[in-house]
This record gives C-alpha cells, sequence and structure tokens, in this order.
C-alpha cells in the first residue's frame, strides 16, 4: 500500500508525510516536542504583576489627597480632577492594551 498520513502535531502548510510501509505504531519523526516549562519566565511574570498591584495600591488612597492638597482643600475642583484623572487612565488603557498584547 502507497496512501500517505499526515502527521499529527505539524503545521498545515508544514506538514510531513510518511508512507504506509512503515511500522503502523511507529509515531511521525518530524512531530515538533512539547516545549519544557519555564519557571524563570512564569516568575517574571509574578514579579511584574506584584510590582503593579503595588503600585496601584500606593496610588488609589494617595491621589485624591493628593490632588485636594494641590487644589487648596476645594473639594468639587479635586472631583473634577480626580474623574480626569480616571477618564484618562482609562482611555490609554483602551488605547495602548493592544499593542501590549492584553
Amino acid at each position: 500500500i502507497w496512501g500517505q498520513i499526515r502527521c499529527r502535531g505539524v503545521r498545515r502548510g508544514e506538514r510531513l508525510v510518511r508512507r504506509l510501509t512503515q511500522p503502523p505504531l511507529q509515531r511521525c519523526v518530524h512531530a515538533p516536542l512539547r516545549m519544557k516549562s519555564r519557571p524563570a519566565a512564569v516568575i517574571f511574570i509574578l514579579v511584574t504583576v506584584t510590582l503593579d498591584i503595588l503600585a496601584m495600591g500606593l496610588i488609589i488612597p494617595v491621589l485624591p489627597k493628593l490632588i485636594l492638597d494641590f487644589l487648596g482643600g476645594q473639594m468639587t475642583d479635586a472631583a473634577k480632577w480626580s474623574a480626569r484623572f480616571a477618564v484618562v487612565f482609562a482611555l490609554m488603557q483602551f488605547v495602548f492594551s493592544p499593542l501590549l498584547g492584553v
């Protein structure tokens, strides 16, 4: 029998074929191997996320009081500026998240 079968795990455009004359239990030799786990990459991501959470945890309670102090204690102006910062932050997240791949 001279049929051909596709190897599993190979991209569609790069599919390799083998002859059916080979033993049927033999796996496709050219199929890609699984990637080894990368603990250094996982640790790096966890450290980055932790630093991001710490930064947000510092900014959220401090920023309203800081704006209030800069404006001389005027609550209405401080509320407007806080809303502006929130809108700018949300717009920046909306625009730049696709660029970052989030």
